[in-house]
């Protein structure tokens, strides 16, 4: 009962109810089923609540601005991110390179010098990282990029391998 009103409070957990319309041109996902909005508490259902893409909506909108704040990201010895918003770094990470590469390119060696150049900026718009770091931040993102890919395939191709219908119908509806 305590969780509840503590998430009626979090902006974070209503914030794509209440913001339909982003500047980012991202869109809210559903994420309970109908049933699931009758009795929210229930979970005797058998319907599990998943958490979803990370978008990171609020984060976009405090720190987006020209004059805003940059968050702070230092990396160890070992060449690890490190620092208090390592993790935010990290999804931050993934969401950007699952939006602006997605499965367009195959590699990330084949993604060209441009398109590493205005996602080095779009780090550098929202987070002060050292120009001495681009490297390993472009390594991660080609590991992310790896890890998305992956993924997809454990999840959608192995499972359907032996009957093509079920391929096509799974990608029928996303094109």
């Amino acid at each position: 009962m305590e969780t509840q009103a503590i998430d009626d409070q979090d902006p974070l957990v209503n914030y794509d109810n209440d913001n339909e319309n982003d500047d980012l041109g991202y869109q809210s996902e559903e994420y309970f089923d109908e049933v699931q909005e009758d009795d929210e508490n229930n979970h005797s259902n058998g319907n599990v609540v998943k958490r979803g893409i990370t978008r990171l909506y609020k984060f976009r909108r405090e720190y987006g601005k020209p004059d805003g704040i940059k968050l702070s990201v230092t990396f160890d010895a070992l060449n690890r991110i490190s620092g208090k918003h390592r993790a935010l770094f990290s999804s931050f990470l993934g969401d950007m390179v699952r939006e602006h590469i997605g499965l367009k390119i195959l590699s990330w060696k084949k993604v060209d010098s441009e398109a590493r150049d205005k996602l080095w900026d779009e780090i550098t718009r929202y987070f002060d990282v050292d120009l001495t770091v681009k490297k390993l931040v472009m390594n991660r993102l080609g590991q992310l990029l790896r890890n998305f890919r992956r993924k997809l395939r454990q999840t959608y191709i192995l499972p359907n391998q032996n009957t093509l219908s079920k391929l096509n119908e799974d990608t029928a509806g996303e094109v």
